[in-house]
């Protein structure tokens, strides 16, 4: 699946370049540069975390790297270790539940390379890491109140940002759709920046401030 990723982000890199020199696309040059040099980096961003990513257990706590950073949690830091479900339409990436730690502000962070998919049994590793913390912390892992709150509230954040993107997904479905009927029914071409930029821009504010609204509320 990454190898398929991979030929598709290239063949994406490959047609921005192309119509970066076609004079006959009215995009304009800044944004056909835009659109290459934002290519361009994503397909590092997605190369250099699939060489880089890892999480790494040590003495002084636990340690991510990504693409280009790395993050360190002290043990005292850490609230709790969990395994959860993979986001909804994340099965063709061969993930169904991941590693997730909590920190004691009730921020989620995911631990790369602690999933079903290189794991056998990730449950019991995800065990064998809670009981490893819980000695170094001198302390096992217990429910807090306050803390479980603000995990469910980030969560219900979290949330209304990925309703805002599936609806901002179903406006372009749905925009290129009306581009496609006007493109071959009228005789002017429909301008492009209206259907693909500004109006899934604004089902993306919009959305993100009516659900994050709702999910503020008490």
């Amino acid at each position: 699946m990454p190898g398929l990723i991979s030929f598709a982000a290239g063949c994406t890199l490959l047609n921005n370049l192309f119509q970066l020199t076609q004079s006959t696309d009215t995009t304009p040059l800044w944004g056909r540069m835009g659109l290459m040099v934002l290519t361009v980096a994503v397909f590092c961003q997605m190369f250099l975390h699939s060489r880089r990513s890892g999480t790494r257990v040590a003495v002084d706590g636990i340690r991510v790297r990504g693409a280009v950073l790395e993050r360190r949690w002290a043990w005292p830091d850490i609230y709790d270790i969990r395994a959860e479900s993979m986001p909804r339409g994340s099965a063709a990436q061969g993930r169904k539940f991941i590693a997730h730690l909590y920190d004691t502000a009730g921020r989620r962070f995911v631990l790369p390379s602690l999933d079903d998919r290189l794991l056998a049994d990730l449950l019991a590793e995800v065990a064998e890491l809670r009981e490893v913390a819980g000695q170094q912390r001198a302390a096992p892992f217990e429910p807090l109140p306050d803390v479980e709150a603000l995990v469910r509230k980030r969560a219900a954040h979290r949330k209304a940002w990925e309703r805002a993107a599936a609806g901002t997904l179903v406006t372009l479905m749905c925009t290129f759709l009306t581009w496609l009927v006007r493109a071959f029914t009228s005789a002017a071409v429909p301008p492009v920046q209206m259907y693909f930029v500004y109006a899934p821009l604004t089902t993306f504010v919009l959305l993100a401030a009516l659900f994050h609204w709702r999910a503020s509320r008490p």
